[in-house]
C-alpha cells in the first residue's frame, strides 16, 4: 500500500485552525476507507465526509459528530464544542492518530519571529498567549518547561514526539495531566491544547480490531485499555504510538497512595507481557523492575507474588542476553523461594538459575539443575515442564558436546510427546535437536509438512532446513516457495522470528547469489540474537549453519 502524499492548505490567516475539506481529497478519502481502533473508551471511529462516527462493536453508527480539519499537526480533525474539543492529529502516513479532549488551549508564537520547529538538539523559545500564569515554554528534547513572566519554572513535561509537527507531553507531577503541542504548516505558530484525557488511535487494518489480549487483575477498565492496545501498536510496528500508550499508563500508574499500590504492581506487570509477547524483552525487563519496586514497597509479605516479579524480571533479562543482572536478582531472591510454600515458583525460579547459567555458558550446572527439575516435574506428573526441562538438557548436552546422551534425552521427549499428541504438537524443538546432532531423517518426522495457509511455524522451517540438508534440495524448495508466497500475503510470523528466519527461506526458494548475500548479512546479525536467548535458538542456529554451508 502506497502511503499518500496530503498538504494542508490554510482557509485564512485569521483562522488558522480550519480548513475547507474540498481542499484535501487524499486525506479525506484515505481515512474515511477504514474504521480506526482507539485506546480510549470511546473504541471505535469512522471518519467520513468531515464527520466524526463513534461505532459499536458491530461497526454500527452509535453517534455522529461534525469535524473541521485543523492547520495544527500533519492533518488534523477537530471537533469544536464551547468544552472538550476533541482533537485527532494523524502521522504522516494518516494510518494512526493521537486523540486529545481539550481542557483550555493557548495559541504560541516564536520568541524571536522565526519559524516554528521541534528542536533536534539545544532549546526553542515560545511565547504563550492567555495562559493565565505560563508566559513563555522551553522546548528541548524530550522536555518542555513552562516558565512565568520572570523565566521561574511552574511547569514540567516529558514529550515524545509524534510527527515533526506533534509533541505529546506527560506532566511529571502525579496529578496526570497531558499536553499536545501542535506547529502548524507553515511554522508561523503553533497551539498547546491541555488535556486530562489523552489516547492513540490505528486504522484496523494494521493490526486488526482491538480485544484484550492477556488476562489481567487490574480493575480499573480504561487504564487496561491503553495498556492491552500496546498490543495492536507493536503489531502494526508502530514503536512511537507504542510509547505513548505506555507513557499514558505510566502517568496513571505513578500515582502515589497505598490505596492505587496493587493496581499498579498488575499494570506494570501487565505493560511487561505486552512487551514480552511482542519479543520486546529489554523494555519488558524495564517493567518488570518497577513491578518489582511496588512489591518490595507495599507488598513484601506477599511473597509468592514477590517471588514470581523475580522469574519473570529474570526470564526477561536472560532473553535479553543480560545474564549476569539476572544472576544478581536470582541470587538476592534465594532465600525468598526457601520461604515461599507455592512448588509451581519455586520450580520456575529453579528453572530460572539454569536458563541464566546456561547463558553464563556454565554447561555442566546447567545440565544437571535441568536434570534435576525435569526428575522433579515427572514425579508431580507436570508433563509440560518435564518437556521443557528435557528440551533444554537436551540443548545444554549438545552444547557440551554429548551427542549420545543428548539422543537419549530427546528419545524421552518423544515418548512424552507421543503420550500427549494434543498438548505437543509443536515438536519442533525435538526436530532442530535430532537435525543438530545429524539424525535428520528421524528428525525429519517431527517436522511433518502443515496445511496451513496463513502462518509460517518453526515446524515448517525445520522441515524445509531437514530436507535441504537431507539432499532433498527440489523438496525443500517448492516448500521455500510456498512460504514466500503466504510472506508476500503477510501472513501471520511467529514474533520471535527474525530477520535470518525469512533469509533463509528467500535464499533456498531463489539460489541465488543475491539471496545468498542477503541471507549472510543476515546470518552476521543472528549473533545478537543467539546471545539474547540461547535456549530457544542453539539448536535451530547450528542446522541453519549447516543448511548454509551447503547453499
Amino acid at each position: 500500500m502506497k502511503r499518500p502524499v496530503f498538504a494542508l492548505i490554510l482557509a485564512s490567516a485569521f483562522f488558522p485552525w480550519v480548513s475547507s475539506f474540498a481542499q484535501s481529497p487524499p486525506f479525506q478519502e484515505f481515512i474515511k476507507a477504514e474504521p480506526y481502533e482507539l485506546s480510549v473508551p470511546m473504541k471505535r471511529v469512522k471518519f467520513e465526509d468531515g464527520a466524526v462516527l463513534q461505532l459499536n462493536d458491530k461497526d454500527e453508527v452509535g453517534f455522529r459528530q461534525q469535524g473541521q480539519e485543523s492547520a495544527f499537526g500533519i492533518a488534523t480533525i477537530v471537533v469544536k464544542k464551547p468544552k472538550n474539543s476533541q482533537w485527532f492529529l494523524f502521522a504522516e502516513d494518516y494510518l494512526s492518530f493521537v486523540y486529545c479532549v481539550e481542557r483550555s488551549s493557548h495559541a504560541l508564537s516564536s520568541a524571536d519571529s522565526s519559524p516554528i520547529a521541534l528542536p533536534a538538539e539545544g532549546t526553542v523559545q515560545l511565547n504563550v498567549a492567555d495562559h493565565p500564569e505560563w508566559k513563555t515554554l522551553t522546548v528541548s528534547p524530550g522536555e518542555i518547561v513552562a516558565n512565568d513572566g520572570d523565566g521561574k519554572a511552574l511547569a514540567e513535561f516529558t514529550t515524545i514526539r509524534f510527527t515533526d509537527r506533534c509533541l505529546v507531553c506527560f506532566d511529571k507531577q502525579p496529578e496526570v495531566s497531558f499536553g499536545i503541542l501542535a506547529i502548524s504548516q507553515n511554522g508561523g505558530s503553533a497551539i498547546w491544547c491541555h488535556s486530562s484525557t489523552i489516547g492513540v488511535g490505528l486504522r484496523r487494518d494494521q493490526a486488526g480490531a482491538y480485544r484484550q489480549i492477556i488476562r489481567t487483575k487490574n480493575s480499573n477498565a480504561s487504564l487496561d485499555r491503553h495498556i492491552q492496545f500496546g498490543h495492536l501498536s507493536l503489531r502494526a510496528q508502530r514503536p512511537v504510538l507504542a510509547r505513548i500508550g505506555e507513557q499514558i499508563a505510566s502517568s496513571v500508574l505513578s500515582r502515589k497512595g497505598n490505596e492505587r499500590a496493587r493496581n499498579a504492581a498488575y499494570g506494570w506487570q501487565d505493560l511487561a507481557a505486552i512487551r514480552s509477547l511482542a519479543g520486546d524483552h529489554g523494555e519488558a525487563a524495564g517493567w518488570y523492575r518497577k513491578e518489582l519496586e511496588m512489591l518490595k514497597t507495599y507488598f513484601a509479605n506477599g511473597k509468592e507474588d514477590l517471588l514470581a516479579c523475580y522469574v519473570r524480571l529474570c526470564n526477561s533479562l536472560a532473553k535479553n542476553g543480560e545474564f549476569e543482572e539476572a544472576k544478581g536478582y536470582l541470587v538476592e531472591s534465594m532465600d525468598l523461594a526457601k520461604e515461599v510454600e507455592s512448588k509451581n515458583w519455586t520450580f520456575l525460579h529453579r528453572q530460572a538459575i539454569g536458563d541464566v547459567t546456561f547463558g553464563l555458558k556454565i554447561y555442566p550446572s546447567a545440565a544437571q539443575i535441568f536434570d534435576e527439575l525435569a526428575t522433579v516435574a515427572g514425579e508431580m506428573n507436570f508433563k509440560i515442564n518435564e518437556m521443557d526441562c528435557m528440551n533444554r538438557l537436551a540443548t545444554t548436552q549438545i552444547a557440551m558436546g554429548k551427542t549420545a546422551e543428548a539422543k537419549a534425552t530427546l528419545e524421552k521427549c518423544i515418548a512424552i510427546a507421543a503420550g500427549d499428541k494434543n498438548r505437543f504438537g509443536d515438536t519442533h524443538k525435538i526436530a532442530f535437536g535430532l537435525a543438530a546432532i545429524g539424525d535428520l531423517e528421524e528428525a525429519l518426522k517431527f517436522a511433518p509438512a502443515s496445511g496451513n495457509k496463513n502462518s509460517v511455524t518453526y515446524m515448517e522451517i525445520a522441515r524445509m532446513a531437514i530436507l535441504f540438508n537431507l539432499g532433498r534440495v527440489d523438496d525443500s524448495v517448492r516448500l521455500a516457495r510456498m512460504f514466500q508466497g503466504r510472506l508476500n500475503e503477510q501472513v501471520n510470523l511467529r514474533a520471535d522470528m527474525d530477520s535470518i528466519h525469512v533469509e533463509l527461506i528467500g535464499a533456498i526458494a531463489n539460489r541465488s547469489a543475491e539471496s545468498k548475500a542477503r541471507l549472510g548479512q543476515a546470518w552476521a546479525l543472528h549473533g545478537d540474537t543467539l546471545r539474547k536467548r540461547p535456549l530457544e535458538n542453539w539448536t535451530a542456529a547450528l542446522v541453519f549453519s549447516q543448511t548454509m554451508a551447503k547453499l
